[in-house]
């Protein structure tokens, strides 16, 4: 359980196949984070080329009172990090917010490897 009473929503991993270490690190900065997460937000993210491509995936971002912006899951499919997102504001009550998914951002140092799927 996470402060704030609530069981976090291991349904909203999905498949779950994303490695133990990055969902324990996932799950220790929402409780990090808890008290001053006001919302979540999805974003599309391009990642550092790989090859001659760049990959693209998509991000679930806390959003703290200042506005700030905190890494927190990563997915190979829009709709698992939409439906992530869902799962976690409603069981702890936040808001949610929508990125572009068309222009994702660039973003060179996130998400690790792998993805959850």
């Amino acid at each position: 359980m996470i402060s704030g009473g609530a069981d976090f929503p291991f349904d909203a991993l999905g498949s779950g196949n994303g490695s133990r270490t990055l969902i324990e690190a996932c799950l220790a900065t929402l409780h990090e984070l808890l008290p001053e997460i006001k919302r979540l937000v999805v974003h599309g993210v391009g990642r550092k080329k790989v090859g001659p491509a760049c990959t693209e995936c998509f991000g679930v971002y806390l959003i703290d009172n200042d506005g700030a912006e905190h890494p927190f899951l990563h997915f190979e499919a829009a709709s698992s990090a939409t439906y992530a997102a869902l799962r976690v504001a409603q069981v702890y009550r936040l808001g949610i917010a929508f990125g572009n998914f068309a222009e994702p951002r660039l973003c060179t140092d996130w998400p690790p490897s792998p993805l959850i799927s």
